[in-house]
């Protein structure tokens, strides 16, 4: 009998925590462009991530060769003339040395442009191009 009833209580939160808008993306990290032209910068990232709910995971390679991880959170968006316009923030691993990060972690902050399947993220060290379906 407890069993069944922890069994309703769980069912009945997941039923009201699960928002009707939320769905599982998958998303590809597929070509950078940075505004540094002088430094050699890997801009090919074969990265792969899943979001749900405002939340990313997913790993990619990253400017300096190295295979990443990375947690990212995206506002809700504003539609624009069939544009959707959000903001991004987290961070990734595996950055080493690098100015802008916290010891191994880089921060990723910047605003997202959904144009259908195309991501197109602005951040301050680059152009970052995607798909998310």
């Amino acid at each position: 009998m407890l069993k069944r009833i922890a069994c309703a209580i769980l069912l009945l939160f997941v039923s009201f925590s699960v928002n009707a808008e939320s769905e599982l993306k998958l998303g590809f990290v597929v070509q950078s462009f940075h505004y540094d032209r002088d430094t050699p910068f890997n801009e090919s990232h074969n990265g792969i991530y899943l979001k749900y709910d405002h939340i990313a995971i997913g790993t990619y390679l990253n400017s300096h060769n190295n295979q990443s991880i990375f947690v990212a959170y995206e506002s809700n968006s504003i539609n624009i003339e069939n544009i959707e316009v959000s903001l991004l923030s987290g961070f990734a691993n595996n950055y080493g040395n690098e100015s802008m990060a916290w010891g191994e972690y880089m921060p990723i902050v910047g605003a997202n442009i959904h144009l259908g399947y195309v991501r197109i993220s602005i951040t301050p060290m680059a152009i970052v191009f995607g798909a998310e379906f």
